[in-house]
């Protein structure tokens, strides 16, 4: 069945940008000070992670929750405006000029378990759909530190992609990743692009 549409599908961090985002952007929000604290704080949710007691979903909520916990979302939504407004230099540039090239014609969508608030950010000048991590906030209006949905990597991210074009023998898929966390998202494409974009920042 010949397809009637392109889909292109990219990975955030790693992919268009040169290191992880969620670390990076702590560590402007809160600070590397309270960061390396927490993280100290968690040491014992981090252990029971790599033993496979808890999921990485959760030990990464439970980090999330330790920075923002309570915060108004209107001052999370400014963090994650100002942390994108002020680290353009993360960003791959050829993966971004890529991605002008092509939303133009094609539909494009990032998958990544990064924040949307501030992957949405980073974006806002391509036409591009997101899907990522959605923080939740509670009924006062502030970040209960929780996520809503599942951890957006492997399986998850073809439900994502899904989600969005659910018609998949009408077009065709064209996945740009660098992880494992991808691979699944890989063996669901028609055409894939292993750590593209390298040559230059």
């Amino acid at each position: 069945m010949e397809k009637t549409y392109s889909v292109y599908a990219f990975d955030f961090d790693g992919t268009l940008t040169t290191k992880d985002t969620f670390f990076a952007f702590l560590g402007y929000s809160v600070g590397y000070a309270k960061l390396v604290c927490c993280l100290i704080l968690l040491l014992p949710s981090i252990l029971l992670m790599f033993l496979h007691k808890i999921t990485v979903q959760e030990a990464k909520e439970n980090l999330f929750a330790r920075c923002f916990r309570g915060m108004p979302a209107e001052e999370f939504d400014r963090e994650c405006r100002d942390f994108a407004a002020q680290n353009g230099k993360l960003l791959r540039r050829d993966g971004i000029d890529f991605i002008k090239s092509v939303c133009q014609e094609h539909r494009v969508l990032i998958v990544s378990a990064s924040i949307r608030n501030y992957v949405s950010e980073f974006l806002k000048d391509c036409n591009v759909e997101v899907e990522a991590t959605v923080p939740e906030v509670d009924a006062s209006g502030r970040m209960s530190g929780k996520f809503l949905g599942a951890n957006c990597k492997g399986e998850e991210k073809v439900r994502r992609i899904k989600k969005h074009f659910p018609d998949r023998q009408e077009y065709k898929l064209i996945v740009f990743g660098d992880s494992s966390g991808d691979r699944r998202m890989f063996d669901f494409a028609d055409e894939t692009h292993w750590k593209p974009f390298r040559k230059r920042g």
